[in-house]
């Protein structure tokens, strides 16, 4: 069981409150949703946590226009390759970077996003 975390190269202890919180919090996520499986839910987990050493989203960080930079994502492959996109693209807006395209991804109804960029294959 998890009771400490690495906090910038530092182990910190976790007290057994946040341990159990954790543990239903990832039962939860585990669980299949309205559009995804329990598998495909943590598979968007993992890919979340992978992205941020992808390679394509640092040279479109660096571009000065990102979407005409192409290539492939430094993807885990459980997933399809719309799916990774839009998380890598989300990741990529949340931490301040160009928000270009940001409506076309966010502010659409759910299940239209669901269709445009998040289908599983």
């Amino acid at each position: 069981m998890l009771t400490e975390i690495e906090v910038r190269g530092e182990a910190l202890p976790i007290r057994q409150s946040l341990v159990r919180e954790m543990a239903i919090a990832w039962t939860r996520l585990a669980s299949a949703g309205t559009w995804w499986t329990g598998a495909e839910r943590l598979a968007i987990a993992a890919e979340a946590r992978h992205a941020k050493n992808c390679k394509l989203c640092q040279r479109r960080k660096d571009a000065l226009s990102p979407y005409t930079v192409n290539g492939e994502h430094d993807a885990l492959g459980a997933l399809s390759p719309d799916a990774v996109e839009a998380i890598h693209r989300l990741l990529r807006m949340r931490d301040g970077s160009p928000r270009h395209g940001c409506g076309r991804w966010i502010w659409m109804k759910p299940n239209m996003w669901r269709l445009s960029a998040l289908s599983p294959s």
